[in-house]
Order: structure tokens, then C-alpha cells, then sequence
């Protein structure tokens, strides 16, 4: 089912506190961080008013127009996620405080998440969060990235996530190095996908149905093509949610960002005919 409106995600900045061994953004390309004016993003915002917007980085509470950005969006009727590690509790427990932040989804990969993601510590500062502002943030998410690091602690993470963390249900992400996605359907290992559907109780529709595709040895057509776009910290405009796309499409300094969407008749995204559940695809 495609989307009913757009969905457009900003990579505000390329700054990270995390160590994730399933993203490389933290390593950096260059030597020199990039940071999206706040004001370009506002424009965006205030000129499609009726999408859906997704604030994430790198780490959102490194942004330098974090507060600014937010300000200026009080009270504009702009339908916005927050993305966070969650890696510094100040950092993000100042931006809940001054804001009326409605929808927050952080990163959580079960029990060895603090291996996983670099940072010791930064389970807890999760749990913290959830214990502390669960009232106060009408939607909070999280999101779990299925990788090779936590293949076999699954069942034992869906548990966790469910009685320990107190949620239903999980954004579940696929790791865009796991094998699930690499190799054809046939040579999907069958004991990873039966797992996972061991606790469909845990996955939304749209991720349970994806994952009984792969079962069949066929993936479902995506279906954000041409509703969901991302614009990096570099000004570069993407057709998808995936950091690995390369399907630059024009660049906010150089062409109006509606302009640029408007342009594009027929998309050719690398993924328009199958689903890969990517990390970054997301948060619709």
C-alpha cells in the first residue's frame, strides 16, 4: 500500500556520537562536518506543510539548529519524528524539555545493544528516557536493526523490547550488509526468517508481510517510490530513505527543493522494484 502523502527525511548533520558497527556515517568521509542550515529546512517544511518530515543525522542532538529549528516550527502545523540514539541524555533530555516534541523514535537493537552501537551506557540512557518522558511524548518508537551482531539473541530481544521496555511493537530494520538482502531468494537462510516470524506479534503489518515474502523467495515492490525523499547534509536530494542511495535527483543550493521533486517524471531508484527494509527507509 503506497503512501497517502509525502514523506521527506533531512540528514541534518553528519556529526555522531554513536559507533555503530551496522553504519559507517560516524567514520566520516571528509575531515569537515556538514551541518543543513536550519532556515533551508524550515523553508521545505512551511512549503509542504501537508507531508510528513523525519529530523535525523547522524545524531539529531548535534545539530546546530536544533533548538532554532524547532522554535521556528512552533505552532506551524508541521508533522515531524525526531530520530535519536539517545547517546547523550542532556543533549536529548534539553530538547524534550523546550519543545513539544509528539513523535520521538529512537534506535534500540536489544539486549548486546550497547556492543552493537560502540557506546557503553547507552541502553540505559533509552530506558531512562522511556521511564522519565513516556507520558509527556504522545508517540514514542523504537527502532530495532536486525544484523549479524544480534541474529541469534532475536527472540530473546523481542522479549526484552516487550517486558522490560513495556512497547508492542518495533520498526524492525534489516542491517543493509546482512545476507537477507545480498543473496537471492533462494539462498536466504529460511532459520533467520522463521525467527523472526516466530514473534510477528512484534512487527507492524507492513514488516510482517514483507519478511513472508522473503520466505516465498520473492520481495514485495517498495512502495514509497516516488513519495519519500531525503535530503543529506551535503544539500543533495535523494528519491529514498537509504544512506547508500545514489540517486541524486538535484541539490537544495543549487534548485528550489519543490522544484526538484516536481521535476522528476519517471523515478529510477535502485530499489522501485523490490523492498529491502532498509535501515533509513522507515518511519511511515
Amino acid at each position: 500500500m503506497a503512501r497517502d502523502k509525502k514523506l521527506i527525511q533531512f540528514y541534518l548533520t553528519s556529526r555522531c556520537n554513536s559507533r555503530c558497527k551496522t553504519c559507517n556515517i560516524w567514520k566520516g568521509t571528509n575531515s569537515r562536518f556538514e551541518d543543513l542550515p536550519y532556515e533551508d529546512v524550515v523553508k521545505i517544511c512551511l512549503k509542504n506543510k501537508d507531508a510528513d518530515f523525519v529530523f535525523g543525522g547522524g545524531e539529531y542532538t548535534l545539530y546546530s539548529g536544533r533548538h532554532r529549528l524547532l522554535h521556528a516550527l512552533n505552532g506551524k502545523g508541521v508533522n515531524y519524528t525526531i530520530l535519536s540514539n539517545a547517546v547523550s541524555l542532556p543533549l536529548l533530555e534539553s530538547v524534550i524539555q523546550q519543545h513539544n516534541i509528539k513523535n520521538l523514535t529512537m534506535s534500540c537493537d536489544g539486549v548486546l545493544h550497547d556492543e552493537i552501537r560502540g557506546i557503553h551506557g547507552n541502553l540505559f540512557n533509552i530506558a531512562t528516557i522511556l521511564d522519565k518522558y513516556r507520558d509527556k511524548i504522545p508517540n514514542i518508537k523504537l527502532s530495532y536493526t536486525y544484523s549479524k551482531y544480534n541474529e541469534k539473541y532475536f527472540i530473546a530481544d523481542m522479549d526484552y523490547i516487550k517486558k522490560v521496555l513495556g512497547f508492542d511493537k518495533v520498526y524492525f530494520c534489516i542491517a543493509q550488509d546482512m545476507d537477507l538482502l545480498l543473496r537471492s531468494g533462494e539462498s536466504v537462510k529460511p532459520s533467520s526468517l522463521e525467527q523472526i516470524l516466530e514473534r510477528s506479534d512484534m512487527l507492524y503489518d507492513k514488516d510482517r508481510l514483507y519478511i513472508e515474502s522473503l520466505l516465498k523467495g520473492k520481495k514485495k515492490p517498495c512502495d514509497s517510490t516516488g513519495s519519500v525523499f531525503t535530503v543529506y547534509s551535503n544539500g543533495n536530494v535523494v528519491l529514498c530513505q537509504s544512506f547508500m542511495s545514489k540517486c541524486v535527483i538535484g541539490n537544495i543550493y543549487e534548485s528550489d527543493f519543490n522544484d526538484i521533486i516536481d521535476s522528476v517524471k519517471v523515478t529510477k531508484c535502485s530499489y522501485d522494484k523490490e523492498c529491502n527494509l532498509l535501515c533509513q527507509r522507515r518511519y511511515d
